[in-house]
């Protein structure tokens, strides 16, 4: 995983040649660019499984993986629940209104 996150010239964004900034926009173009620089540019950041760093809605830490690391992530099928699993549509609801988003209709 490449870090992004912290502030200033020892840390994060700053040390790849981008800025903290680059997480809290919501308009997401920049920081898909960024992230596909990451993940073609094996000889710099060798095969990273994806990036930390900081969400553009809160603050808190958000990891986006790549593709690459499914081999990785193992879980058993009673374990997995779907987003649009009924008994989550109160949860998601609720998260939506308190970030100022939208959920579409069931």
């Amino acid at each position: 995983m490449l870090d992004l996150r912290g502030h200033g010239p020892e840390n994060g964004a700053w040390l790849v040649g981008s800025v903290h900034a680059l997480s809290s926009n919501a308009d997401y173009t920049a920081s898909q660019a960024w992230s596909r620089h990451f993940y073609e540019q094996h000889d710099t950041y060798t095969l990273i499984d994806g990036i930390t760093d900081s969400n553009a809605h809160n603050g808190d830490d958000a990891r986006a993986l790549y593709e690459r690391c499914e081999h990785e992530l193992v879980c058993d099928p009673d374990d997995v629940a779907r987003l649009n699993d009924p008994a989550f549509r109160t949860t998601l609801l609720g998260s939506a209104f308190k970030l100022g988003l939208t959920l579409p209709p069931r």
